[in-house]
């Protein structure tokens, strides 16, 4: 998984890509998306330069509903081990 971190300018690619994007043919227009790697890489093409950062840190996804129990239950253990600190999101 990827964590982004952009720049304030950034939101100038995004604006002209999405553009371009809502104004293209889609094939399933209610489900289309508009991709951030793809911003990203034609963000690089025009000369954006773009570094990576590496953690040795786990990421846990919540994509779905069936996905909150394994997280949460992560995430107490994280607490318990002292990596997070207890109260981290109140």
């Amino acid at each position: 998984m990827n964590f982004w971190g952009f720049t304030p300018d950034f939101k100038e690619v995004l604006a002209e890509g999405f553009e371009k994007f809502v104004k293209s043919e889609h094939e399933r227009p209610l489900k289309d998306e508009y991709y951030l790697p793809k911003a990203v890489a034609e963000a690089m093409e025009k000369g954006a330069t773009v570094k990576v950062l590496k953690t040795p840190s786990k990421w846990f996804g919540v994509t779905y509903r069936e996905d909150r129990e394994q997280v949460v239950n992560s995430i107490k253990e994280l607490t318990k081990l002292g990596i997070y600190k207890k109260g981290l999101w109140r």
